[in-house]
């Protein structure tokens, strides 16, 4: 008799994981200045059932990430970013999502003005 390597596998597949939906929040400060100055970041990570704590979030500049600091305790993270040209510049913060959570994004005051 020939033997077959054919799997059969009946019944239904498993539905993908329900992960845990996440909010971030961002806030610059200070919000304009004279290059070169330094734009102090914080926000916060949180989930339905609170803060989250040890997760990487993403700064951009521009479109470029510019930090990955880490969330403390209640969620918290801050990070120090450089603007090094005049003009107007997009800033936002992103929690890429991981195994349990979903990830998310927050465009914070979405424009910082550079002076002379």
């Amino acid at each position: 008799m020939a033997r077959s390597n054919t799997l059969i596998v009946t019944g239904n597949p498993s539905p993908p994981p329900v992960k845990t939906p996440t909010y971030i929040t961002v806030e610059a400060t200070p919000t304009s200045g004279v290059v070169p100055f330094d734009v102090l970041v914080t926000g916060s990570l949180a989930s339905p059932t609170g803060p989250l704590t040890a997760k990487t979030v993403n700064v951009y500049l521009n479109g470029a990430v510019v930090a990955s600091p880490r969330t403390q305790v209640g969620g918290v993270y801050t990070a120090t970013v450089r603007i090094a040209s005049v003009g107007s510049h997009s800033l936002y913060a992103e929690f890429p999502g991981d195994a349990q959570y979903e990830g998310c994004e927050q465009e914070g005051y979405g424009w910082l003005e550079v002076q002379l």
